[in-house]
């Protein structure tokens, strides 16, 4: 099963201003999240949005306490 991916305006224009290895790595991993949107690993984030933010990787290690 796929699932729907929207990225927003604001991180779109953000995406846009990364070298290209940096998109190209985040545009695999966002890509990879419409096959599984809970990836082994990923953390709950604390951001309260309907949606249900999740993060992983880097950014979840540095909110981990």
């Amino acid at each position: 099963m796929n699932y729907s991916l929207f990225i927003l305006p604001r991180p779109q224009k953000e995406l846009a201003q990364l070298n290209a290895g940096a998109f190209a790595r985040l545009r695999d991993a966002i890509r990879e999240l419409t096959n599984d949107p809970r990836p082994p690993g990923c953390l709950k984030s604390d951001t309260p949005r309907k949606a249900g933010g999740l993060m992983s990787g880097a950014a979840s290690k540095a909110v981990t306490r």
